[in-house]
C-alpha cells in the first residue's frame, strides 16, 4: 500500500509540473538525445520511502521527511485540483487521493464537497474514498457536509454510500448521520441528519432508535420537531416501529415548546391509520386555502402559507412543488 501511495504522489508531482503539450504522448520529432552515460544509479524515491519500516533509525528518519515534504506539496495540489473546471483533471486529482490512505486526510474535506458538486459518478467514485482510505478523517468530513444546507446535495453525497459492514451496521450512511444526530454541537447539522434520514433511511432500526432518542434527548426545539415528523414516517407502514413509536409520540404533545407539540401530533396522524386520513384531510384544506390566497393575489400570505405547508407535510407528495413556487416568489 505505501508503494502504490508512493507512486500516487510521484505521479501526480509529475502531472502538476506537465502543462499542455509537455511529457511525452504525442511529442513531435525533434533532435536525437543520446542516452546517459551508465552510471551508478540512486535509489527511488519509493524505494527510500519503504525504509518507513525500516529497523534502521536513520533510514525511517530520512524515509519521514522524504514523505512529508511530498505531501506537503502534492496534497495541496491534489485539494486545488478536486475544484478544476476540468473533468478530466478533477478525476485524476480523486484518483491519486485514493491510494495515499491516512497520509491524504487534510484533502477530506474537499473530497466530500466535490462529491456535493458534482454528478452522481463523481459521488459513487468519491464516497468509497471517504468511507475506507481515510478513516477517521473522512467519517469527520461526511459528518461536517451536514454544514450544507441544500439538503438535495448532501443527500447526493449519503446516498452514494456504499453499504459497509466496518461498524456493524448494514448502513454505513444511516450510522454517520445517527452519529451527527447524537453527538454534533450545531443545532443546525442534527436538524441537517434529520431531514437527509427523512428520504434516506435503508436501516429502519437504526434510524428510528436515533430519532426516538434525539426527540427525547435533544435540546434543540427544531431538532425534536423534526424528529417527531420522521418518527410518524418511519411508523406509518411498520408495525413494529409503530408500536415503539406511539407513547414517545404522545408523550412529545406535551413538550414545553408549541411546534414540537404540534409536530408530535402530526406524527401521531401519520403513525396511527385511524388519523392518517384526517392528516390527509388537513393538508388538503390547508393547500386549497394557500391556493385561493395566491389567486387574489395575496403574494406574502401565499408565501406564508406554503412555508407553513412544507414544515407541517415535509414529506408530502407536492412538497417539492411547494418549495419551487416559494422560489419564484
Amino acid at each position: 500500500m505505501k508503494r502504490f501511495a508512493t507512486m500516487a504522489l510521484v505521479m501526480a508531482l509529475s502531472a502538476c509540473d506537465r502543462g499542455p503539450g509537455k511529457g511525452t504522448a504525442g511529442a513531435g520529432p525533434g533532435p536525437s538525445i543520446p542516452p546517459p552515460t551508465p552510471r551508478v544509479q540512486e535509489r527511488s524515491i519509493e524505494d527510500r520511502l519503504m525504509d518507513l519500516d525500516s529497523p534502521d533509525a536513520n533510514r525511517r528518519r530520512e524515509a519521514q521527511e522524504i514523505l512529508r515534504q511530498l505531501q506537503d506539496n502534492v496534497i495541496p495540489m491534489l485539494i486545488a485540483g478536486l475544484a478544476d473546471p476540468d473533468e478530466g483533471k478533477r478525476r485524476a486529482a480523486i484518483e491519486a487521493i485514493g491510494p495515499l490512505g491516512a497520509a491524504a486526510a487534510p484533502a477530506a474535506p474537499a473530497l466530500a464537497r466535490a462529491a456535493m458538486d458534482g454528478s452522481q459518478e463523481t459521488a459513487w467514485l468519491i464516497t468509497p474514498i471517504l468511507v475506507r482510505n481515510l478513516g477517521e478523517a473522512g467519517e469527520t468530513a461526511l459528518i461536517e457536509a451536514l454544514r450544507e444546507p441544500d439538503t438535495t446535495k448532501v443527500l447526493l453525497l449519503f446516498s452514494s454510500i456504499d453499504n459497509t459492514d466496518r461498524t456493524g451496521t448494514q448502513d454505513f450512511a444511516v450510522w454517520i448521520l445517527e452519529r451527527a444526530l447524537r453527538t454534533h454541537a450545531v443545532p443546525e447539522v442534527r436538524r441537517q441528519a434529520v431531514a437527509v434520514l427523512s428520504r434516506l433511511v435503508r436501516d429502519r432500526s437504526l434510524a428510528v432508535a436515533a430519532v426516538i432518542r434525539a426527540l427525547l434527548e435533544d435540546a434543540d426545539p427544531g431538532v425534536r420537531a423534526a424528529c417527531a415528523r420522521l418518527l410518524g414516517t418511519l411508523s406509518s407502514d411498520d408495525d413494529d416501529v409503530r408500536e415503539m413509536a406511539l407513547p414517545v409520540l404522545r408523550e412529545a404533545t406535551k413538550d414545553r415548546d408549541a411546534k414540537v407539540a404540534r409536530s408530535a401530533e402530526l406524527g401521531l396522524k401519520r403513525a396511527d391509520p385511524a388519523l392518517r386520513a384526517a392528516a390527509r384531510n388537513e393538508e388538503i384544506r390547508m393547500e386549497e386555502e394557500v391556493a385561493i390566497l395566491a389567486k387574489q393575489g395575496e403574494t406574502e400570505k401565499a408565501a406564508a402559507g406554503y412555508a407553513r405547508l412544507l414544515e407541517e407535510f415535509p414529506d408530502s407528495e407536492h412538497a417539492e412543488q411547494w418549495r419551487q413556487v416559494l422560489k419564484q416568489k
